[in-house]
């Protein structure tokens, strides 16, 4: 009788160590796809703007509608979606990008390119 209870009691706690295991792998999983989910990967690109170049929102507009290739200029990489917001607030403001060798990275969103270039009034 005695070995019945301890066999029982072993089996109990294997199973609920089974339960705790896989309740652990399974949370794990799902946190590490959820982290996966958030990430996006893509390539960095180098904006080069030169002195002779006004790039303001009409600008990206054009490169990015009309798919023009401009030689420095990676806009039409961009999301579409984080590009429209990149243009908006460049209308709203009257802003032209500066001078300058920029470094995005093509799946940036609006508010972490807008950090990255240095604009000043049109």
């Amino acid at each position: 009788m005695k070995k019945r209870i301890i066999i029982a009691l072993i089996v109990i706690a294997v199973v609920v160590l089974i339960i705790i295991v896989v309740k652990s792998l399974y949370v794990s999983y799902h946190e590490v796809t959820k982290e996966l989910e958030n990430e996006r990967i893509g390539k960095d690109l180098t904006i080069n703007i030169s002195e002779e170049m006004e790039v303001d929102s009409s600008f990206i507009n054009k490169v990015v509608h009309e798919k023009i290739n401009c030689d420095g200029t990676f806009f039409g990489m961009i999301d579409d979606e984080e590009c429209k917001k990149l243009v908006e607030y460049m209308s709203d403001n009257n802003l032209v990008i500066e001078t300058g060798v920029y470094i995005i990275n093509q799946t940036w969103n609006a508010e972490k390119i807008i950090e990255t270039l240095k604009f000043r009034e049109k």
